[in-house]
């Protein structure tokens, strides 16, 4: 069943429109974590859609690769381990209550933890993908 809290950000309709539907991040680099407890916080994911198709090499051939930037207004709680380089998830998730929003970034290698604030903003930038 989909989870549809992410409908309550603000600008979730160019993701879906980007990717068909709204990612799991499975995998996801995280970019960018800055956080502001003045003003809004920053948080940058490097994700795609991963296929069944395989290359000539017999690797799984991925594709929409794109920095899905999350910007956090009124951080309200920060519950975040194991910083470090080269941070990738297993997914996030988005959960809304108390009228506040949820970021949930499970844990791989590196960076996991939530981010609770008041209102999200998310924007969308096409990446080429490395190889």
């Amino acid at each position: 069943m989909e989870n549809p809290a992410y409908k309550g950000l603000q600008g979730w309709e160019r993701v879906v429109a980007h990717f068909g539907h709204w990612p799991s991040f499975h995998d996801g680099e995280i970019l960018r974590c800055s956080l502001n407890h003045m003003g809004d916080s920053a948080l940058s994911v490097l994700t795609w859609t991963m296929t069944s198709d395989v290359d000539e090499r017999g690797y799984y051939i991925s594709k929409d690769h794109a920095v899905v930037h999350f910007s956090l207004h009124k951080l309200t709680r920060v519950d975040l381990f194991e910083f470090s380089s080269g941070s990738v998830i297993f997914g996030l998730k988005v959960r809304q209550d108390d009228g506040e929003h949820q970021i949930e970034l499970d844990p791989c290698v590196g960076l996991s933890g939530t981010l609770r604030c008041q209102s999200v903003h998310v924007s969308i930038e096409a990446h080429p993908p490395s190889r």
